[in-house]
């Protein structure tokens, strides 16, 4: 509250721009005084939670996501909100800070720890889900698509657990920075604002490179253990715990083929039962086997 009422007090109206500049300060503080009550009597009298989502299926952090509404963040997670909390379609608030194109509400987000890689709920048309960098980049957000694919990839890459063997294969690259730590690029009296956005830019586009490329080294090395666990294995040379976690390693890697064989099946069959005609087709069917099943029963 008092700082907003600082800004207010060094803004002068001496011109219409910043009368409209006072008009929403104190628009913005009236909303955050309502709010403030509102989420005092959720909490505390109603009892219902700020997990309740309305009729959009969206709760009150996915729409103050979409409007940009900043403040509104800190006081919905200490009241108990995980700042991933889904909605009815699996969208995170960062999903929607991404598709309308809010750029200070995703850094925001990005800071407080939303997950920049989490994936919306498949769909027919998206099996696989999408990314908040995704849905930024379908609506033209490239910049902000650019930004969440970079902290993706430095995050995911942070996040993995790496033995002492696979990390002396990959100390070898260069130092990954995540997007909190890397600064912007610094600048000279003759650069430009074009000039440091592009430097900016190769400077992301670099480290989002190297944290692929780790990715990438990491896993390569753990496939090669895996296959050594399971060489030694078939010449009787491991542990009774070495031996349970190749064979661990080998159904994992069969799995992970078979399961997505399977999904892609599930989903033509979902297709073609969801028509109209397939689906009356399949009741006329039904029916004729019950009619069966009733006369089979008439004569015991």
């Amino acid at each position: 509250m008092e700082e907003d009422n600082n800004q207010v007090s060094k803004l002068t109206p001496n011109n219409t721009s910043h009368l409209k500049v006072i008009g929403e300060l104190l628009l913005e503080k009236q909303l955050r005084q309502i709010f403030y009550s509102w989420l005092l009597h959720r909490v505390t009298e109603d009892g219902k939670g700020l997990t309740v989502i309305d009729e959009g299926g969206q709760s009150v952090l996915h729409l103050a996501a979409a409007l940009g509404f900043n403040w509104a963040f800190q006081p919905i997670i200490v009241s108990g909100v995980s700042i991933d909390f889904r909605d009815v379609n699996g969208w995170t608030a960062l999903h929607w800070a991404a598709f309308y194109g809010r750029e200070d509400t995703v850094a925001a987000l990005v800071s407080l720890g939303a997950a920049p890689g989490a994936v919306t709920d498949p769909s027919a048309e998206y099996p696989r889900g999408k990314t908040p960098s995704h849905l930024a980049s379908s609506r033209g957000h490239k910049g902000i698509s650019g930004f969440l694919a970079e902290t993706a990839l430095t995050t995911h890459l942070s996040s993995l657990k790496v033995n002492d063997d696979c990390t002396k294969e990959v100390s070898g690259l260069k130092g990954i920075l995540t997007v909190s730590e890397r600064s912007a690029v610094p600048t000279t009296e003759e650069d430009v604002p074009d000039t440091l956005s592009l430097k900016d830019s190769l400077a992301a586009v670099c480290n989002a490179t190297q944290a692929a490329a780790r990715i990438h080294q990491i896993f390569r090395v753990q496939s090669f253990q895996r296959k050594q666990l399971i060489e030694q294995d078939s010449d009787g040379l491991l542990t009774p715990d070495e031996h349970a976690i190749s064979l661990l390693a080998s159904k994992a890697s069969r799995s992970s083929y078979s399961d997505g064989v399977v999904n892609a099946a599930a989903l033509q069959i979902q297709k073609k039962y969801r028509g109209w005609k397939k689906r009356k087709e399949f009741l006329l069917i039904r029916q004729k086997i019950v009619k069966i099943q009733v006369l089979d029963f008439s004569h015991i």
